[in-house]
């Protein structure tokens, strides 16, 4: 049993940042919380990706939170990112109900609702590893016991308000958790009864359902299909729906022109069609250049009838050092050429730490911020990565996922480079995460040494790579000295010249 003042929960495999717990005890302590909370990610693969979706705003800035109030809380139903007052869980007997799988929202729902204070922080504290589907419980969308567990949250979160209209509102975030698994129900016709009947009465329950203005165009139409029993269109729907991007404008207001708006043989309501916030689809790129000094994404445009604040591109670098995330986030304002129409022109010089980035769009309207990561289907004109990849040391790239990402090594300057008697060391002259590998490489031969990197454990931004002379180098052999990133190698220029061994 804990003793401690306050307490936490965690899965095994996941990362806690160092200093996490550090912070939010402090904060907890200056401000008398219940609860502290600390910005989340998802660790898959040595890269971090938002866990939240969109609403990663949620911890922008440190603030305390009402929960009748500030309802995007809820969309931070985790329990691992957060410290309790241990008499306050006691005193209220709120743990874990035994035996559930999907355990968290119930016991997070209670906390919020009986917390006399609860506070984000905007500090990085903790990262979640994102396992594979066949290895995880909390993936497993084949398991009839862990989907009526999902649709049990509903009944039990539902329990816990006294207000009826605070719990409309606030199932209404939750909502969208519900069609995570929708895509993968008609391979099993058992799986697919079970969830299409629990969803139903899940949707039926809810009043006024579609008065959602948290949950996507897509979810909205399934929650219809679903609630008229129109399931052969439904899955249609499912099958088709990424590909249309037509729209349909009719004064103030616009519509996803899809097969079935406005289309007698369904008799959708318009409303269900009518775009009130941003969704990746809607977002269009004309085209992307490339030269030596600028990355140009011209024409970018979204609805017109959404109020657009404030448009940035960010390119937010790879990083394996928790909690320091920010410092490899470059973010640039977007031009305004028009009504919700943008360019963005964006100094490559002004990256100036050699990383991997991925592209990001951000825009704030309507009181929140949502950003968008950018990705081939974005754009209307076919994108040629060789064509756009003539300046060497920078490389524009899609994943495998067809998202866009920025590889910059065109960094001048960047090293300090020392000659010793008995090898080489290469210091990083900016200060962040060097995720990247020193080697040399044969210039005639397929054979590759790398450079040893090491941290100074009392500031980190301290970060040297080290060659012995001795283990690796032939005085009378051509090497080149290649950095390599993301599975790209690029072969770094100097003047140095070291005796016979030459770079």
């Amino acid at each position: 049993m804990a003793k401690g003042e306050y307490v936490t929960l965690m899965d095994s495999d996941d990362i806690v940042v160092l200093d996490a717990y550090e912070k939010m005890y402090k904060k907890a302590k200056e401000t008398n919380s219940d609860i502290v909370s600390g910005k989340p990610y998802v660790y898959s693969n040595n890269v971090l990706l938002n866990l939240v979706g969109s609403r990663h705003d949620l911890w922008d800035e440190e603030r305390v939170i009402n929960v009748k109030k500030d309802l995007e809380i809820y969309y931070d139903v985790f329990y691992w990112n957060k410290i309790y007052r241990r008499t306050f869980l006691e005193e209220n007997k709120i743990y874990m109900i035994p035996g559930k799988i999907y355990a968290d929202a119930p016991l997070i729902f209670e906390a919020y609702l009986k917390a006399n204070k609860i506070t984000l922080i905007p500090d990085f504290v903790y990262y979640w590893r994102s396992r594979q589907a066949n290895s995880s419980v909390t993936r497993n969308t084949r398991d009839l016991d862990n989907l009526k567990d999902r649709f049990d949250n509903y009944y039990v979160l539902k329990d816990y308000f006294d207000d009826g209209e605070l719990f409309n509102k606030v199932i209404k975030i939750y909502l969208e958790r519900f069609f995570f698994p929708i895509k993968g129900i008609f391979t099993n016709s058992l799986y697919k009864k079970t969830y299409l009947k629990g969803l139903y009465d899940i949707l039926d329950d809810i009043e006024n359902v579609y008065d959602n203005e948290y949950i996507s165009i897509v979810y909205n139409l399934c929650a219809y299909f679903v609630l008229n029993k129109q399931i052969d269109t439904l899955e249609e729907f499912l099958l088709n729906y990424s590909t249309v991007k037509n729209i349909f404008i009719e004064k103030d207001k616009i519509y996803w022109d899809l097969k079935y708006f406005r289309n007698s043989k369904y008799n959708i309501p318009d409303k269900l069609f009518e775009i009130k916030n941003i969704h990746h689809y809607f977002i269009n790129i004309n085209d992307m250049e490339v030269d030596s000094d600028y990355i140009y994404l011209n024409n970018i445009s979204i609805p017109h009838n959404l109020k657009i604040d404030e448009a940035k591109i960010i390119f937010e670098g790879m990083t394996r050092k928790y909690g320091s995330k920010d410092k490899n986030n470059y973010q640039f304002d977007l031009e305004i050429i028009g009504i919700n129409k943008f360019n963005a022109k964006v100094p490559i010089k002004k990256i100036d730490n050699i990383n991997s980035y991925d592209v990001f769009l951000e825009f704030n309207y309507n009181g929140k911020k949502e950003d968008f990561r950018v990705n081939k289907k974005n754009f209307t004109k076919e994108i040629d990565e060789s064509d756009i990849n003539k300046n060497m040391n920078t490389l524009v790239l899609f994943t495998k996922c067809n998202n866009l990402s920025f590889l910059n090594v065109d960094i001048k300057e960047i090293f300090e480079i020392n000659y010793m008697e008995d090898g080489l060391k290469i210091i990083p002259k900016k200060v962040g995460d060097a995720n990247y590998k020193i080697s040399i490489n044969h210039k005639w031969v397929s054979e590759r040494v790398y450079f040893i990197k090491s941290v100074d454990n009392e500031i980190e931004s301290n970060i040297e790579f080290e060659l012995k002379w001795k283990l690796s180098l032939d005085e009378n052999i051509l090497y080149s000295l290649d950095l390599e990133l993301y599975n790209q190698s690029f072969e770094l220029k100097s003047d140095y010249s070291f005796g016979q061994k030459i770079f």
